[in-house]
Formats: C-alpha cells, structure tokens, sequence
C-alpha cells in the first residue's frame, strides 16, 4: 500500500502559521530593519516634499510677479459719463459709484477671488483756464476735474476754506477744491476763479471755476495708494514742457458730482469714468493667474456682463499680461529644472531601495530555502515577504509623512502611495526571485547554458529598452523643448531625460568594465605573491550591477544638478552687471557739478556720464533708420573698461575713436552691431532739438546697455554733440564703479531727485525672488538628497559581500595569508565599483548638462539678456570624489572592525551553506 502523501498548506493557512517566524525574523534582524525602515522615510520625506516645493516655488513667483507690477495689473473698467455721441451709451456722474459697486460682484471666478475692491475716479481730459483772469504765460494752468466720493474725503482734511457744494441747476461757477502744494505752486487761493478762455466755452457750459478750500491728506503716503493713483497732480503739479522749456502747470482740482456733471459739458465728447479693480497679490497661484489671464481677455472681448441693470457701455481692459510676461518663461523654466531635479532623486531612491532590501533577503535566503524544503509554496513565500515589507514599509511612510507634518508642510499623496509600493515591492520581488532561482536551479551544463543564455536576451532587451527611451526623450526635447503635457503637468519623459542619460551610461560602463577588470586582473596575477591571485579573482567574480547604476546615477545627477546652481549663481552674477550697468547707476536729470561731486566722491574708481535720445531718427543712405543716441563722456569709457565682458560688450577704443577729428564737419559716432548692420551709408544726419547734425560712422562696437535701456544704440561725444547741435544735452544716466558708488548714487540722487539703482541690491533681490532661490534650494536639496542616497548605495553594496569576504579571508587565513589581506579584498570589490561609476556619472552629468542646460530658459531665470555661459564641473566632481571616498574609508574600517570579532571556527564551521 502507498503511503498518503502529504498535502500541502494552502499559501493562507501557511500566512497564518508564520507569525512567530515573521517575529523570529523581525527580532533577529531588528537592526537591519530599521535601517531600511528610516531609509524609506527619508525617501519618502524627499519625494512627498518635492511636489509641495515645486508648487509653492511656482505660485510664489506668480505672487511675486503680479506684486511687482503694481498698479499696472489692476483690471481697468471704463464707464462712459456726460455727453453722447449718439452712439455711446452714458450714465450720470452721480451714479459712477453705483455702478462701480456692483461690477465686483459680476466678476468672473478667478477675478472675484482675487480681487482687492474697486475705486471709481471721474476725471476730464485738461481745461485751459487762467487764474484770476492773469493772461500772462507764467499764470497760464491747465486743470483737470475730478469727482470727490465720500471714501476719498475720508482720507483727505481741509486746510483752508469748506468743501464745493454745486446745486443742481445752477448757472454759476463751478466750486472746486484743491491740494495745498499744487495751490501754492500754481499761485491759487481760497476765493481764487479759474476761468476758461471764451474759444473754449461751450453752451450750456460753464465760463469759471471758483476754488472754495485747500486740502491735504491725512497720511501723506497714501498719495500712492490705489485710492488716488488716478489723480496724480491733485497734490503735486506737473510742469507742462514745450520744446524743452516750461509753458505752464497741470493741476487736478476736486468737485461733487453736480459739478463733476457741469465741467463735463465743457467737452464736447463722452468723458470715461475709470473703475480700478485692483488685485491682491497672496490670493494668486500659477493656475489662477492664467485663470485671470483668460477671463480678462475675455472680458476686453465683451464686458457687457459688467453692467448689470445698467444702461452704460462698459469696456474693460488690462496690462496684467504685459506685466507679468516674464513669468510663464521663468516658470517653465522653474518647473523644468525642479521637475529633472525630482526625477533623479525618485530614480535613486527606488535603486538604493532595492539595494538595502537586498541585505534583509540576503539575511534570509537561508530561512526561504528551508521553507521551500519544508513544501511552502512561491505564492506562500511572497505573503510572509509581502505582510514583512508591509509593515516595514508602513512604518517608513508614516515617519516620512509625520515628519513633513510636523514641519508644516503638506505631503502629496500620490508620491506616498508610490514610495510605499516600492518599499513593499523591493523585497518581496528579491525574495520571490531568488526562492524560484534555487528551487528551480538547472542541472547540467546544457540546462545552464540555456539558462544563461535566457538571462543574456533578457538583459540585453532591457537595455536595448533604456536606450530607445533615452532616444525618444532626447528627441522629444529637441522637437518640442520642455514644456507641459495638455493637463497642464510637466513632461515627465523630457524631464527624465538625465536620469535616463546617466542609466544609458551606466550600462555602458557595465559593458566596458569586464574587459577592463580582466585586463587589470592579468597584470594583478604577473605579481609576487598570492595577494595578486586572491585579488584577481575577487575582481573578476565582484560585479554588482545594481550598485554602479545607484552610483553612476546618483554622481551624474548631483555633479550636474551642483553644475547647474554654480551656473545659475555666476549668471545672476552676470544679469546685475546687464541690468545696472556698474556699481551703481543714477537715473534722472543730473547736473555736471553733481557728476564731478559724484566722481570725486571716496570709494569712486570711474564714474560715466550719458544723455540718452531714445527714437532718434537717422537720416541718409536708403531711408530713414530709427535708434537710441548716447552722448557720452569719456567717463563712460572708462566704466565700460572695468566692467565683464557680459555686461556691456567690450568697449576697446570707444571713446579714442569718438574723440578723433575729420576732414569735414561731420560728428564722429560709433554704431553697435545691431545698427551698423540696418545702416546702408557711413554720412548720415541726426536732428537734436531740430537742430540738424551731420555725422559720420567711424566703427562698430560691441558696447551697449541692453540690460536697462532699449536700442539699438549710437555712440557720440557728448561735447562734440553739444558744439555741433548749439544744444546743451542734460544728463540722465549716471554710472559708478567702485566700493564708494552706493553711497556716492545716493547722495546725487538725493541731490537731484533721481533714482538710484545699486548692483548689489539688484542681485540680493533677484537672489531672493521667488523663483531662482525656489529652483537653487530644490537643487541644493536634491544634490543633498542624491549623495546621501549615493553613499548609502556604496555602504549597502560594500555590507553586502561582507560575509562572503569574511569567508574567503578565513579561508585563506588558514593557507598561511595575513589578516590584512581583508583590506586588498574589500579593496578590489569597491574602488573598481566607486571609479566606473564616477568616470561614468561625470561622462553622463556633461552629456545631460549640454543637452538640458540651453533649453531651461536660465536666462529667464537668472534675470539677463540671455542664457548665461554653463559653469565647470570641476568643482562638483571634485567634491563628489572627496564625499565618496570619506564613505568608503568609513564603512571599509566598521567592516573591518566587525570581521575581528569573528572566529574561524564559526566562518568554517561544517555544515555552513556559505
């Protein structure tokens, strides 16, 4: 009779049995466990924070962008008043206000949730008046009407007189109030009439203006606020110029709707009220700012939605998207650079996340094996694996997250969830791989020839598949650059395109590395001795695939990620010499007594003096060609010599060329790249004043101040411009270089009321927008990241040959080899593995930097007018090299330590399946 066979435990029942082996386990391997259990929430505090960076970078630099446009991005709401055309349909002044409050309400979404209220100003265009019937020019004034709504009388206080009161019907003339200093200026008065010349009376309308208070604001700074940015000459006057010489003043005087309604019948036309809905910049995001972008052009298509019960024919128009179209290119950008940076950092971390779970299977193969003997099954083996790795994995991610919590920042799911997959998956797939290689283990050369050659194909698919997608991502970069897929997330396969690049090198120098090594282990066999020999075949047998991928991509990103913040930070460097143009730069009328004030100041080195003609025309050759005139001093040149080449060009012999005479009259000018290549004639003539000036090209130049002023540009001695026009140019741009230039700028600046820009302060600020120092600290991070992630990767493969090191070592100990023999082995597996990978990540970081680097829109990013010059690598490598090496001293000697409190008789005791 047969023996019954033994049935086999289904894999549930055997799931159920193997807690006490699951404990055993857990308890023996504590060490290990939490190892790779912190592993993952580093990981996953790095992934889950990655996106929360990404977002918050973006949408504060939207919110950086709509603050810096100021004024100029609030939405503008014209509703026609007084007289029409029979076409335009108009409202009454009185009721401006009501019309402003209810267009809030009607705003689309995304407006409505960013808007920061409404204020309603009536303003006519100018009004030719004379002040207490004076005829003389010095007495001549033009004044614009505005209507006073009770929010704007809450901030102003009478000085003088009562606030205008107009009846309705009246025929009289119309009460206004004035500012106190634009009173002054214009020699006004409590009582004073403003009357209007009788060429510009209309029936109906009225002949004078009586002023019947002088008022101030409460806070003098709210002068420039939203409330009264409409109303600019209300409080200081404006000088109206002819000819360069001053006609008279344009001051904004204040009356009550009646009146508002009265002055209006003095302009034969419909008068538009402005609505200014302004904006407050915190309430934006990337996605609402293009959000408000689309709904305002939509509005400026049709804003009849505005209107409500109105009968006016509002239109709306704004420069939001003129004033912030920095910022999508800028974003871009960002959002490129941080998404490659998070790409490789997720790329090693799923690679060193297998690397330290193949130290927990390692420590169980042993306990798989008699599991399998005892008749469990694979599927029975991968639930034990699997409940393991999932509280080891949960235990992870929830440390992860907890401590982005306790940080304060959010955590992205989706990044949770993947973190977590991997954490389970990397030792259950290990486990699972190794139980069926060994239950399954061929017999006989043929079955293993076969067996090798099936791991071959499926190696080589697997490469051959890394390169066709490194390929294709190349390929998609260059065809459509980075940018964002429909859904409006970032391209993922471009942005792992230097992951991908460092994978592609990384099995080259897999494929490179066995001729090499069997080279080496030649010559290492030639030497005395048996070190040689142990050595060479140690070599030959070490070639753990998995770690010099982890360290091939962990050096190539973080030598190129490092690349990249050095490039940004000289190309900041460079944008604050574009932008300011030297130490310092004073911008405003300047008088040559102040240059020499200025140039003679302590700290000054140079000092240059411009008067800029922006829109000059340039007659002669084929037609008329238009640019921007510099009449310079030879100061100028010798800012333009101390400054990098990037910020002005070079300069060489400017001003000598300027300087030199000629056979005729002509001025001497020199011309940059950009003009000389419109000019068709080396003679032309430029008008100053209408004073006509002939000239004469005498070269080109790379000089010009692109950075802060718009060309292209013509060069000219500002003395010689002077003689030959009779006209005394005023100087506008003043440069200065030096440790002194802040402090000299300031004083001229305070001096002439200019404004003063400072180099230093330019980039402080741009070092600290929103966007450069987002994409700088993501990189910083992520280098971080990567080389922590590295070394851990050269510590798990050096733990991991450990025992079979201590092995061979006992072995030999007892052939008569000493004990230091242990530091040639641990030698011969490392240093081969930590040079192909480093010769491999700085190969793979310069290919994937030259490939990336001129498509990021750095330019963008770092403020100039181009794309800065990509840095060396030199000194990231050099520190990459320094922090492996520390690594690798530091885990050889805890190896080494470990090994002598080993005994020989437990490495070679019988029976050991090692």
């Amino acid at each position: 009779m047969r023996p019954r066979r033994r049935r086999r435990p289904s894999p549930l029942s055997a799931l159920a049995s193997s807690g006490l082996l699951m404990r055993r386990r857990l308890r023996r391997d504590l060490l290990l466990a939490v190892c790779y259990a912190a592993l993952l929430g580093f990981v996953t505090f790095v992934a889950a924070a990655t996106p929360a960076l990404i977002r918050t970078t973006l949408d504060e630099g939207a919110q950086e962008a709509v603050a810096d446009a100021g004024y100029d991005a609030d939405l503008l709401v014209s509703v026609p008043t007084g007289l029409s055309d029979g076409v335009t349909r108009t409202v009454e002044p009185v009721v401006v206000d009501q019309v402003a409050d209810g267009i809030v309400p009607r705003l689309p979404p995304a407006l409505q949730a960013s808007q920061d209220g409404a204020t309603a100003t009536v303003l006519t265009p100018t009004i030719d008046v004379a002040v207490d019937g004076a005829t003389s020019p010095d007495n001549a004034i033009d004044i614009q009407v505005g209507m006073a709504t009770g929010t704007r009388l809450d901030d102003i206080v009478l000085t003088e007189g009562r606030l205008p009161s107009n009846p309705e019907s009246a025929t009289g003339p119309v009460e206004v109030m004035i500012g106190s200093e634009a009173a002054s200026a214009a020699g006004i008065e409590v009582g004073s009439v403003l009357e209007v010349p009788a060429g510009e009376q209309l029936k109906g309308g009225p002949t004078s203006f009586v002023v019947t208070g002088l008022a101030d604001l409460v806070d003098e700074a709210q002068a420039s606020t939203r409330q009264w940015i409409d109303l600019p000459t209300l409080w200081t006057p404006v000088e109206r110029l002819r000819s360069g010489r001053i006609v008279g003043l344009g001051v904004t005087v204040l009356t009550d709707p009646e009146g508002e309604r009265r002055a209006e019948q003095l302009i034969d036309d419909s008068v538009d009220a402005v609505v200014r809905v302004g904006f407050d910049p915190e309430s934006f995001s990337e996605a609402r700012l293009y959000e408000v972008l689309d709904e305002i052009e939509a509005l400026t298509v049709n804003s009849s939605s505005l209107a409500g019960d109105s009968t006016a024919q509002i239109s709306a128009r704004s420069s939001l998207a003129n004033a912030v179209s920095g910022y999508p290119a800028a974003a871009a950008g960002a959002l490129a650079q941080l998404t490659t940076a998070a790409e490789g950092v997720g790329g090693v971390g799923a690679v060193t996340l297998f690397l330290t779970a193949r130290l927990l299977v390692l420590r169980r193969e042993r306990d798989v094996a008699w599991e399998r003997a005892r008749g469990a099954s694979l599927l029975s083996v991968a639930l034990t694996s699997f409940v393991e790795s999932l509280l080891l994995a949960a235990v992870g991610v929830a440390a992860g997250a907890a401590l982005l919590l306790a940080l304060g920042a959010s955590s992205d799911l989706m990044s949770l969830a993947v973190v977590l997959l991997v954490g389970v998956a990397a030792p259950v797939l290990q486990t699972v791989i190794g139980a069926s290689a060994v239950w399954r283990a061929p017999r006989g050369k043929v079955a293993q020839a076969g067996r090798d050659a099936r791991r071959r194909a499926r190696r080589l698919v697997a490469e051959a598949l890394v390169v066709v997608v490194t390929v294709a991502a190349g390929a998609a970069l260059f065809s459509r650059g980075f940018g964002r897929s429909a859904g409006g997330t970032p391209d993922l396969l471009i942005g792992a395109l230097p992951l991908l690049v460092a994978l592609t090198a990384s099995l080259l120098i897999l494929r490179l590395q066995l001729p090499a090594v069997r080279f080496l282990a030649a010559l290492a066999r030639r030497s005395k001795g048996a070190a040689g020999i142990v050595a060479a075949s140690q070599a030959e047998a070490s070639r753990p695939a998995l770690p010099l991928m982890a360290l091939t991509v962990a050096f190539a990103l973080a030598i190129g990620g490092a690349t990249l913040v050095q490039t940004i930070d000289a190309g900041e460097v460079d944008a604050s010499w574009q932008r300011v143009g030297a130490d310092a730069r004073v911008d405003g009328s300047i008088t040559d007594d102040e240059i020499a004030s200025a140039r003679a100041a302590d700290g000054v080195t140079a000092a240059g003096a411009a008067a800029s003609l922006p829109g000059t025309p340039l007659e002669g050759g084929s037609g008329t060609t238009i640019a921007t005139v510099l009449a310079i001093d030879p100061g100028y040149c010798d800012v333009l010599s101390r400054l990098p080449r990037s910020a002005h060009g070079t300069a060489a012999d400017l001003c000598g060329k300027l300087a030199s005479g000629g056979s005729d009259d002509a001025v001497p000018v020199m011309a940059d790249e950009v003009l000389a290549e419109r000019l068709t004639a080396e003679t032309l003539e430029l008008s100053v004043e209408d004073q006509v000036v002939p000239i004469r090209i005498v070269g080109t130049t790379s000089a010009g101040p692109n950075g802060y002023d718009k060309g292209p540009f013509l060069f000219v001695d500002r003395t010689a411009l002077a003689e030959a026009s009779g006209v005394n140019l005023t100087v506008d741009t003043l440069l200065l270089m030096g440790d002194g230039a802040d402090a000299a700028g300031e004083a001229t600046a305070g001096s002439s009321g200019s404004t003063l820009t400072s180099r230093t302060a330019w980039l402080a600020d741009q070092r600290t927008s929103a966007l450069p120092s987002g994409v700088v600290g993501g990189f910083v991070t992520s280098v971080g990241a990567l080389l922590v992630l590295g070394m851990i990767a050269l510590a798990t493969a050096t733990i991991a040959g450990g025992q079979a090191r201590s092995r061979t070592l006992s072995l030999l100990r007892t052939l008569g080899l000493p004990r230091r023999t242990g530091w040639l082995l641990v030698a011969v597996e490392t240093v081969p593995l930590l040079v192909a990978s480093l010769l491999g990540g700085i190969a793979a970081s310069i290919v994937a930097v030259l490939l990336i680097a001129p498509r990021l829109g750095l330019g963008a990013l770092t403020g100039g007018t181009g794309d800065p010059p990509i840095a060396s690598t030199l000194p990231a490598t050099i520190a990459a090299i320094g922090a492996a090496v520390i690594v690798l001293l530091v885990t050889t000697v805890a190896e080494r330590i470990a090994y002598r409190r080993e005994r020989l008789s437990e490495t070679l005791r019988v029976g050991d399946p090692r």
